[in-house]
């Protein structure tokens, strides 16, 4: 009788708790390996490559259910090379993305290490039939690293209407660092998509922080670099072609692009694809591109790449492909993976690339 008694006094406090929310995390990756030979400057070369038509990566993602519409997130990336079994890149655990933020009627709004804006085009108009913006690409061998993250950073996208989305970021550049100046690498980032049926275009604009002299200390000055970007895109099934164009302008004269100072030299670029399908089982990818430097056209570049990519399944794929950069005197660009550099040449060096390689996710 008083166990009795004791349980039917707790019901009534147990009701008055509160109810948990409904949350989830998601463990997500994906691993690519292939083997690539070629020529670079009269030099053969052939190795074994991590991620040339996509990064690999692990992460997780995360959401919890806040109630009247709103819910927290997070997502935390790591790039790593499956070769080595190293990280990739910047060498930092969760390099690629690592932010939390909130999501709700007004948009979507994340903190911390964020994508900006400029390179969520890059992504999704350079394209790839098993992963976009990777080997084969002529934008993904002529962007400035620079511009595609930051720390620091605050990014928002708003609620679509009528087709439009706005895109929105800014970052805090060297973030009260006292050895650095106050305004490197301060970036922001505006961006307009549209999307109509099988249409799809974005417009972008970034500026950027650069300083003017390395060694790079408190007192260097600083110089702002304007970038605008933009591309369209449309699915006729059978055929999709794509189209980016970029500027930079504000740079110095500088050799080359460098991310410890934020340096680019004024330069267009542009990307044209086309994915064909329906020939045979996989899909074929097309590209062309020219990247020209203003003032030295010594420092053009062209790109020309053909891949053939084929889905074992809706995780795994295999890819060939073959690509060609023909440089300028003073340009030394190659055919770039995903995550990591291509073959190096030394300047005005030609490199003629081919790849095989396997994608697998989970």
């Amino acid at each position: 009788m008083k166990k009795w008694i004791l349980a039917c006094s707790l019901v009534p406090c147990c009701a008055s708790l509160p109810a948990w929310s409904q949350s989830s995390v998601t463990l997500y990756g994906r691993a690519d390996v292939s083997l690539q030979t070629g020529n670079a400057a009269g030099s053969s070369a052939t190795r074994l490559d991590s991620s040339n038509v996509a990064p690999s990566v692990w992460g997780m993602l995360g959401s919890e259910d806040l109630g009247g519409g709103y819910k927290a997130l997070f997502k935390l990336e790591n790039g790593f090379n499956p070769t080595t079994g190293s990280i990739a890149g910047s060498g930092n655990l969760f390099g690629r993305e690592a932010w939390v933020g909130l999501n709700g009627p007004f948009g979507q709004i994340q903190f911390g290490l964020n994508y900006t804006p400029f390179f969520t085009t890059l992504i999704t108009f350079a394209q790839g039939p098993l992963s976009t913006f990777g080997w084969g690409n002529a934008s993904n061998n002529y962007f400035f690293v620079g511009t595609t993250r930051n720390s620091n950073a605050i990014r928002y996208n708003s609620p679509t209407f009528a087709g439009l989305t706005l895109r929105a970021s800014y970052s805090n550049g060297s973030n009260g660092d006292p050895t650095l100046p106050a305004s490197l690498g301060r970036t922001v980032s505006v961006g307009l998509a549209y999307r109509l049926g099988q249409f799809s275009a974005d417009l972008n604009y970034l500026q950027q922080s650069a300083a003017t002299t390395t060694p790079v200390t408190a007192g260097t000055t600083t110089i702002q670099g304007n970038y605008v970007m933009a591309a369209m895109m449309y699915d006729f099934d059978w055929i999709q072609p794509s189209i980016i164009f970029q500027t930079h302008r504000g740079g110095q004269n500088v050799a080359g692009a460098s991310t410890a100072t934020f340096q680019n030299p004024n330069n267009n670029f542009y990307d044209l694809s086309v994915l064909i399908r329906h020939i045979g089982p996989g899909v074929f990818l097309l590209d062309f591109g020219q990247y020209k430097r203003l003032g030295d056209s010594s420092g053009d570049s062209t790109t020309y790449a053909i891949r053939y990519d084929y889905s074992l399944s809706k995780r795994t794929g295999v890819y060939v492909g073959a690509g060609h950069v023909r440089n300028g005197s003073s340009a030394t660009f190659s055919m770039a993976g995903a995550q990591g550099a291509g073959l190096p040449t030394k300047p005005g060096g030609s490199v003629t690339s081919f790849v095989l390689g396997m994608i697998t996710r989970f």
